[in-house]
């Protein structure tokens, strides 16, 4: 039987309903019809904010951020400046064209201080236009993970990329183009160049690449991109563990990306070791329900091949 994300969250969501007293009868004939039977549900216990855990709150307490300044243009006022910027550059390109176009009524030293002027004007447009993408870049690289957690919380907007891509072929195989991207994915993945996590053993840091990875995963659009950002996180959930090996944060996530990868068993070692510290979270024992009751299925599928 092929098991995908979906049911397993199905499963779930039938699983710790009665805690919620959600009754769901479209749910339960769906999961029927599917598996022609049902895992038990959990009635009791008590559910636990995992993101509330030392580890975060005590980063929390040790962020840092970057000066207001800095983060004015990192974060939405740089779409402002460089708005400004582009209606400086239309305004001077119109009004050097309508010099030119009244040249004839205007003398000589007059035409010429108006086109000196609008000249000079296009030209600090432009090289405002160019100067703004590369500083934020720039400021994007050297960020500090304050600055990542407040860009996540806020609104989003695109940004103009420029990178090198593959063409279909030609002389000019790979070139320069300019895109437009999530400006929170762009900075999440500046984040994770900046911080590599096969390099460093700094908690804090290592908590936020998995913040921004996290983010990237729940956001992409492909498998491929989902898989490897989950096994990006394992690596660096593993690496946590090594330094907080009791941590029910890091053991929870740690049991949801294996199920995101499908990887039952490993899952299963993670919230048992999560069940270990606190017996009585609703989550963590749905979550086993959930995993007990699908390689049940497999191995009695498995068993009438």
């Amino acid at each position: 039987m092929e098991i995908n994300t979906t049911d397993i969250n199905k499963l779930y969501e039938w699983v710790v309903s009665p805690i919620y007293n959600e009754a769901n009868e479209s749910l339960k004939n769906e999961l029927l019809d599917k598996f022609k039977k049902l895992p038990n549900q959990v009635t009791n216990g008590e559910v636990r904010n995992y993101n509330n855990d030392e580890l975060i709150t005590d980063m929390f307490n040790h962020i840092e951020y970057s000066n207001s300044k800095r983060f004015y243009f990192l974060n939405d006022h740089r779409r402002l400046i460089y708005t400004l910027a582009k209606i400086v550059l239309y305004v001077s390109i119109g009004l050097l064209a309508g010099t030119i176009i009244v040249s004839r009524f205007l003398n000589d030293g007059i035409l010429y201080i108006l086109f000196c002027g609008f000249v000079v004007l296009l030209g600090i447009s432009v090289f405002s236009l160019e100067y703004i993408k590369k500083l934020f870049d720039k400021i994007a690289t050297t960020m500090k993970p304050g600055d990542l957690i407040k860009i996540l919380n806020d609104k989003d907007e695109n940004v103009p990329i420029t990178r090198i891509e593959n063409t279909l072929g030609g002389s000019d195989k790979y070139k320069e183009v300019t895109v437009v991207e999530s400006k929170k994915a762009v900075i999440c993945k500046k984040y994770r160049e900046l911080i590599n996590t096969k390099y460093t053993r700094n908690l804090y840091n290592l908590v936020m690449n998995f913040i921004a990875t996290d983010y990237l995963m729940k956001t992409c659009l492909s498998k491929d991109d989902f898989e490897y950002y989950c096994e990006e996180n394992i690596e660096t959930l593993k690496n946590l563990l090594v330094y907080r090996s009791d941590n029910r944060f890091l053991l929870y996530n740690l049991g949801i990306y294996a199920l995101n990868l499908l990887q039952f068993n490993n899952s299963k070692h993670y919230f048992n070791q999560c069940k270990a510290i606190d017996a009585n979270e609703v989550s963590v024992n749905s979550w086993l329900i959930v995993i007990d009751f699908i390689l049940s299925m497999e191995a009695e599928t498995s068993g009438q091949v």
